[in-house]
């Protein structure tokens, strides 16, 4: 039977995961371009509230951790979203400041003042969102990272072998039944539970 990592390891490892995403919310904080002051601002209220929620307790429980590591993994993915269509919305020649307006009023961003985009070229914007989509890319897979480091140190779900597959290169995290130990009904059900958390 397979033994659970040591809460020693797991303090280490997360400890470690968490300094990396400090690193990447650091990375985004200078990076200050045009006409995206809305999307940057929608990904560091996204990556402050993760990096809370995963180290608020003074005594770090694996079990927390893994339930609000995946917790975050949609919002994870609409920020992906996002990204991805304002890349697709300047390669088509869009204005970005309208298309901003536009997703601030369908509530995809938060309401933020939008700097003058005439300072600069529709290459350049592209390639501050593809900056940005692979540091979001990067992001993903640290969340992803302390959700497989903290199942690891969870005694009932030690049977559970979680993967980390890339799905294009969208990171992604599956899970497969080892042996004997939880149910895949109740490993389903704990995740529901969690998501539903995250919602509330």
């Amino acid at each position: 039977m397979t033994e659970p990592q040591s809460i020693e390891e797991f303090e280490h490892f997360h400890k470690d995961g968490m300094v990396r995403l400090e690193n990447e919310k650091l990375k985004l904080e200078n990076m200050e371009t045009p006409g995206l002051d809305p999307l940057d601002l929608k990904l560091k209220q996204t990556l402050t509230e993760i990096l809370f929620e995963l180290s608020k307790t003074k005594q770090i429980d694996p079990e927390q951790v893994f339930q609000a590591a995946i917790s975050f993994l949609p919002d994870l993915d609409a920020q992906r979203f996002l990204i991805d269509n304002l890349l697709e919305a300047v390669k088509r020649g869009d204005n970005i400041v309208e298309t901003m307006s536009r997703y601030e009023t369908l509530g995809l961003l938060s309401k933020g003042a939008v700097s003058d985009t005439t300072k600069i070229s529709t290459t350049d914007l592209g390639k501050e969102l593809e900056k940005r989509k692979s540091l979001w890319r990067r992001v993903t897979t640290r969340v992803i990272q302390v959700s497989v480091n903290a199942i690891k140190s969870v005694p009932k779900w030690v049977q559970i072998e979680p993967q980390i597959l890339l799905v294009g290169p969208i990171p992604a995290i599956s899970f497969r039944l080892k042996g004997k130990g939880m149910t895949i009904q109740d490993f389903v059900e704990t995740l529901c539970k969690d998501t539903e958390l995250g919602d509330s």
